[in-house]
């Protein structure tokens, strides 16, 4: 039987909007750590949209806290520590743990063909195994690669999946497996049903019962259609300069990838149990935070070098919600963001302001490796506070160019048109509706008007324009 871990709990001691002044004073770096967040912050809610909870730990003490905005906008809710949100993404660590406390029972081999365990597995390629599922190293095509047949499953409100587990692993390989990486939410579907059929319980139980209760974890769950979850968050999506309330996504059609919800204080539990190598072996602790010999990527987590710091992460992203969770082990320094608007940078902006008001260094990251169904490009700042590119003047001949319409899916359905507005800002509409409003920063970037992201363009020698990889068509 595995044993709970004990995790004290962290008073709800925040108010809205801002940090808890007894933290913020007690240490000297901390007053000034708290006084410059609450400067970009302060910057960033003047140029930007964001709606969320971000706290900054640093050896189990919250050395800042703010919430931004509302869980639920219409009745006006406050955030709170309790406050849940859909993970989205930031569900692969908590599946990964799941298979690994079934490998320190001696139930599952990290190095087994998947099919061992699931027979719609079975007709995987040979060089696939357990372990390259979990580190995005399989080659396997995912869900939205194939969009036609996505649709199929994605709105359909009680999916088996088994039988698309089978269909999508007979498909040609992105690659040959274990010679690239390749971030892939079909792993972790046949990660979660592998669960599920070794440990004959179904998936939601056996993560209740064997990892979240015993994490300490109280507001955690896998979530299902039509489940009622005490102070959830209701997630916003925006079109032009308007918020609009998203409906949920199925969390079944993401089982094991994207399908937990959580609250703040259980998502830093998941930073204890680990650093104090918790509830798992001492062997499975390594495979887990080991990253591949072709990627960044070890077992459910991101490990990769940061200002030559070790950072371990994971983000999420889709419909309705952002988040983020980073631990720098080397000074046990934690940063998560959980966010109710499915748009806009800001994870990856507020880390990087947390680097430079902690360490006092104002480099900027490496773009970091997208785990977004949805992927932006960043336009970096220069300086410690936020701040819009100008704007530049495209000719005639290049806007005539990039006007148009654009194939996001590869099959003509469901275009997507970039058109010049009124005020001379320019307009990409999705999905028939949803606006984009964004201005040219260089003949390649289109900055967001209002919010912190960008689009790409890309210009090939044949002539062939895209969009954020969307190919022009007319």
């Amino acid at each position: 039987m595995v044993a709970s871990l004990f995790i004290p709990s962290t008073p709800c001691i925040f108010k809205v909007g801002c940090y808890n002044e007894t933290t913020k004073t007690e240490r000297g770096f901390s007053m000034t750590f708290a006084e410059k967040m609450d400067q970009y912050l302060d910057k960033y809610l003047e140029l930007y949209k964001l709606s969320g909870i971000f706290r900054v730990t640093h050896k189990d003490e919250i050395i800042y806290q703010r919430c931004m905005g509302y869980a639920d906008i219409e009745h006006k809710v406050p955030f709170d520590n309790s406050t849940v949100f859909t993970l989205y993404s930031m569900s692969k660590p908590f599946c990964c743990f799941a298979v690994m406390t079934l490998v320190d029972k001696g139930l599952i081999d990290l190095d087994d063909h998947p099919g061992k365990y699931l027979p719609e597995a079975a007709g995987a390629d040979s060089r696939i195994t357990v372990r390259r599922l979990m580190n995005h190293t399989s080659g396997l095509r995912d869900f939205n690669q194939e969009r036609a047949y996505e649709a199929t499953f994605i709105n359909d409100h009680n999916p088996d999946l088994r039988p698309h587990v089978a269909h999508m692993v007979s498909l040609p390989l992105n690659f040959e497996p274990g010679t690239a990486t390749r971030y892939t939410n079909l792993n972790f579907t046949i990660l979660a049903l592998i669960v599920e059929n070794v440990s004959g319980m179904p998936y939601r139980d056996y993560m209740l019962q064997h990892v979240f209760t015993p994490m300490g974890m109280k507001h955690t769950q896998v979530d299902r259609l039509g489940l009622l979850a005490d102070h959830r968050a209701r997630g916003y999506g925006i079109s032009g300069d308007t918020l609009v309330a998203n409906d949920r996504l199925n969390p079944d059609s993401f089982m094991g990838a994207g399908d937990v919800i959580s609250d703040i204080e259980d998502v830093y539990r998941l930073n204890t149990v680990m650093k104090h190598r918790g509830l798992l072996s001492e062997q499975s602790w390594k495979e887990i935070l080991t990253p591949s010999d072709v990627g960044v990527f070890g077992l459910g987590c991101q490990v990769w070098d940061w200002h030559g710091k070790r950072r371990i992460q994971h983000n999420g992203g889709s419909r309705g919600f952002r988040t983020l969770h980073i631990w720098l082990p080397e000074d046990d320094l934690d940063i998560i963001l959980l966010s109710n608007f499915g748009f806009g940078d800001a994870r990856w902006s507020l880390t990087n302001a947390v680097y430079t008001a902690f360490y006092g260094d104002e480099t900027v990251e490496a773009e970091a490796t997208n785990m977004d169904f949805i992927e932006s490009v960043r336009v970096l700042p220069e300086g410690f506070l936020p701040q819009r590119k100008p704007a530049i003047t495209l000719t005639a001949e290049q806007e005539a160019r990039i006007l148009g319409t654009y194939d996001p899916n590869g099959d003509n359905t469901n275009p997507v048109t970039l058109t010049k507005r009124p005020d001379g800002t320019y307009c990409i509409t999705t999905d028939g509706w949803q606006q984009h409003w964004c201005y040219p920063v260089s003949e390649t970037v289109l900055a967001s008007c209002n919010l912190d992201e960008a689009h790409k363009l890309a210009f090939a020698d044949d002539g062939t324009v895209t969009l954020n990889g969307w190919v022009k068509i007319h």
